[in-house]
């Protein structure tokens, strides 16, 4: 009998169907993000949390039957959220994972209104945006989404928080406003290379750490961008309603810390 150890990991999806979920989260907003995932995952994919909810698209044909318990109304389509007590507890599949994709593009929305609205207010005749302590809690939030996306991409051994690293081809380096992202994104000296990009079209990679690492910093980055908005960030309109949605999606679908002793099971063959 031969004993492997074998390191356990997260549920995963296609990098690329992730990217695209969070296109059209950032650009579209929620229920077109959930919409793309469905389509690439199928209709049989596992949509529940463990807690026995789902999120999905109130119009989306493969929605649960029957009416749900709640509704969140957006432009470009609104969300249902139902509840099945039958789907409480199952094993949680690539759905979550997509989730944390459409939080990343929804909270970098969030984040482009933010800095938009700061753009436009002035108190004592000086731009909120250029103030020195709002820049810096910009480039704090926008240092945490890039975490999240290397995290989401490349996994938890790419992007360590406190190392310099470089925003991926086709991202700036900076924050909204074009302003310089600092902390755990910039460092002194040059900045180093994030480390092997995922093939396109792979799978993803975050595994159970980097899944968590990814959502906290989801987290942190919501947190800077509501108090950065002020009242805004609260009301059940704009980018409030829409904080709502990505804390909706974190509820429903949470993230877990990979417990020590999970970290390693064994694969028995005779």
């Amino acid at each position: 009998m031969t004993v492997r150890p074998t390191r356990q990991r997260g549920p995963v999806l296609d990098t690329a169907l992730g990217l695209r979920c969070r296109a059209r989260a950032k650009t579209e907003g929620p229920a077109p993000a959930l919409a793309e995932l469905r389509a690439g995952l199928g209709p049989d994919a596992r949509a529940w949390g463990p807690g026995g909810h789902a999120v999905l698209p109130l119009a989306a044909a493969e929605a649960p039957g029957g009416a749900p318990v709640a509704t969140l109304e957006f432009a470009s389509g609104d969300l249902g959220v139902w509840r099945d007590a039958r789907h409480r507890d199952g094993t949680t599949g690539p759905w979550a994972t997509g989730v944390l994709w459409i939080r990343l593009g929804l909270t970098e929305q969030l984040l482009r209104t933010a800095a938009d609205h700061l753009a436009g207010r002035r108190v004592g005749g000086e731009v909120l945006a250029d103030i020195a302590s709002v820049r810096a809690a910009l480039g704090e939030a926008a240092a945490d989404l890039l975490e999240a996306r290397l995290l989401l991409e490349h996994g938890p051994d790419d992007g360590l928080p406190g190392t310099a690293v470089a925003a991926p081809p086709g991202e700036s380096a900076t924050g909204p406003g074009h302003h310089a992202v600092s902390g755990r994104a910039a460092g002194a000296g040059a900045p180093e290379p994030p480390g092997p990009r995922a093939p396109a079209g792979g799978a993803g990679v975050p595994g159970a750490e980097g899944a968590f690492r990814a959502a906290e910093a989801l987290v942190r980055a919501q947190r800077a961008v509501l108090r950065l908005l002020g009242a805004a960030g609260y009301l059940d309109a704009g980018p409030g309603r829409l904080a709502r949605a990505v804390d909706l999606l974190a509820d429903v679908h949470p993230v877990a810390a990979e417990p020590a002793a999970s970290h390693h099971a064994t694969e028995v063959s005779p």
